[in-house]
C-alpha cells in the first residue's frame, strides 16, 4: 500500500475503532507506575480511517461524503486512488471482479 493523504500528503493511515475492549498485561510496577506489555484490542468496529498526520477522514467522492468504515470500503478507496501495489491490485481485482467499480476503473 502506498497511502498518501489527499490533504497533507502524509503517508501513515490510522484505523479508528469504537466500542472496543483494550487490555494490556502489566509486567511490573516501577516508581513511575506500571510497565505495560503488548496492547490487545478485541471486539469493536471500525468508525473510520484517517491520516495520522492531519486527521483527514477518508471519504468517497460523489457520495455526499460517505465515510469509509470497513475494509472493503478502504480497499475500494485505495484501488480507485491508485494507492495499491501491483500484487494488491491483482488481489483486489480477483476479490471484487463482479463489481461495477472495478469495471469503471479499467475502462
Amino acid at each position: 500500500m502506498k497511502f498518501e493523504c489527499p490533504e497533507c500528503k502524509g503517508i501513515h493511515l490510522d484505523e479508528i475503532m469504537v466500542d472496543c475492549i483494550v487490555s494490556t498485561e502489566i509486567h511490573d510496577m516501577t516508581f513511575f507506575g506500571p510497565d505495560y506489555g503488548t496492547i490487545m484490542v478485541t471486539y469493536g468496529e471500525v468508525d473510520h480511517y484517517e491520516c495520522q498526520s492531519c486527521s483527514y477522514v477518508l471519504k468517497f467522492d460523489g457520495t455526499d461524503g460517505k465515510v469509509l468504515n470497513d475494509d472493503e470500503d478502504l480497499l475500494k478507496w485505495l484501488y480507485l486512488n491508485d494507492m495499491l501495489d501491483e500484487d494488491e491490485v491483482i488481489n483486489v481485482k480477483e476479490r471484487f471482479e463482479d463489481t461495477d467499480w472495478i469495471a469503471c476503473k479499467d475502462d
